[in-house]
């Protein structure tokens, strides 16, 4: 988890088409997702990290649909969902 976590803030790091203040909201989000993975038990955080993540598609489904974050979270929000019990 901490690897799809890791790759997840890499794109939205390097992702030219989004604008700083846009972000700092994803990371936030991703943030949640983190906090969630560390607490799988916490109910309250699994309803927040499902949340979080159709935020983060949200957000990729604004873009250009060959960016890095398009393709980070087409590959990863599954796999961290499918991890976090959230599908």
């Amino acid at each position: 988890m901490k690897e799809l976590i890791s790759q997840l803030q890499k794109a939205i790091e390097s992702e030219d088409n989004l604008k700083d203040v846009q972000k700092v909201e994803a990371l936030e989000e991703v943030e949640i997702l983190t906090k969630a993975a560390n607490k799988p038990e916490d109910s309250k955080l699994k309803k927040e990290a499902k949340r979080s993540s159709n935020v983060l598609a949200g957000i990729a489904k604004n873009l250009p649909h060959a960016t890095k974050l398009v393709e980070g979270c087409n590959e990863l929000l599954p796999a961290m969902a499918q991890l976090l019990g959230l599908s």
